[in-house]
């Protein structure tokens, strides 16, 4: 989140909308990242809507960027998800989280992506590491144990 000039706070996360009380834990529920625009003053949102229309998880910015508006967010993108899952109850679906993307915040695209290799996926919450020289502190890469 950042403050505009006007005093607005625009808010970027991902916004899922499950489709029952269990859907996070009995089936997936796909999330998109998403803008808020925020009127501290009023309470009211003067603005919202869909960044991208790519299913994301586990976003991140360059750590310099926080609380200022970063042009740049890195993301798991998913290739698929369903089920049912055979070696577990619960959860009966999962997704299948196989590149790396970067989202130009201001264009509203995809900026770049890293796929996987052929029946490879990413399995470990992702780390932001800053692209050391880069003229701006947004850039950077995503580096992914596991």
């Amino acid at each position: 989140a950042h403050d505009r000039a006007d005093g607005a706070v625009v808010v970027q996360a991902l916004r899922a909308v499950p489709s029952s009380p269990s859907a996070y834990i009995m089936s997936f529920t796909p999330a998109f990242p998403y803008q808020w625009v925020l009127d501290p003053r009023t309470g009211a949102c003067l603005e919202e809507g869909y960044l991208l229309d790519t299913p994301c998880e586990q976003p991140a910015v360059s750590p310099h960027m926080h609380g200022a508006p970063a042009r740049f967010a890195y993301a798991h993108a998913l290739s698929s998800a369903g089920g049912p899952v055979t070696q577990y109850a619960c959860p009966r679906e999962m997704p299948r989280i196989d590149r790396v993307i970067k989202i130009d915040l201001e264009r509203r695209v995809i900026a770049g992506e890293y796929a996987m290799p052929p029946k490879r996926i990413l399995v470990s919450e992702p780390t932001f590491v800053p692209k050391v020289g880069a003229p701006d502190p947004a850039e950077g890469g995503r580096e992914d144990a596991g």
